[in-house]
């Protein structure tokens, strides 16, 4: 093999977070790989925003849970679930 040929591998492992000998055992199994449509930054800042998101659902569901018996403050309860909504929106725009 030769070095442009071993760089060419190196690039596509890299592409898919791998490295050339678990890329090449991929390929030789005839595994069908695709590289990830975003970067890894971008995957990464993705992930973390929806992280942030899960958990400022799980606060909305966690009150309603204690306020069930209870009037809740719905007001403030549909303005959070609407900024919830747009952060989201702005993540999927993203991607």
């Amino acid at each position: 093999m030769s070095e442009s040929e071993y760089l060419k591998l190196k690039q596509s492992a890299e592409t898919l977070n791998m490295s050339v000998p678990a890329f090449v055992k991929k390929k030789a199994q005839g595994a069908r790989l695709v590289a990830p449509k975003l970067d890894q930054t971008t995957r990464q800042s993705v992930a973390k925003d929806l992280s942030m998101l899960g958990a400022n659902a799980n606060q909305i569901a966690k009150y309603c849970n204690q306020h069930q018996h209870e009037a809740p403050n719905y007001e403030a309860l549909e303005r959070n679930i609407s900024e919830l909504r747009e952060r989201l929106n702005d993540i999927w725009e993203r991607i």
